[in-house]
């Protein structure tokens, strides 16, 4: 299961965020973006109870993400 999170971080801690994504097995690629959110990660899970654990337990658990939207690809 794929999946794209739209991240939020607080000013000036995008580059700890981006750090901390990168050494989370789900997390296949992080990307610091200009835009509404700082940071996307592509998440790759075998199905969609992993990816809540993932989403609600591993992400809410990093510092400085002060918002995030889970997008599950259809296709």
């Amino acid at each position: 299961m794929k999946a794209f999170i739209l991240i939020t971080v607080s000013p000036n801690c995008e580059d700890s965020v981006h750090d901390n994504l990168t050494h989370m097995p789900e997390v296949k690629r992080a990307h610091m973006v200009f835009g509404p959110c700082d940071l996307i990660a592509e998440i790759e899970t075998d199905n969609i109870q992993l990816l809540n654990d993932f989403a609600v337990e591993k992400l809410r658990k990093v510092e400085n993400i002060t918002s995030s939207s889970t997008l599950i690809v259809a296709r």
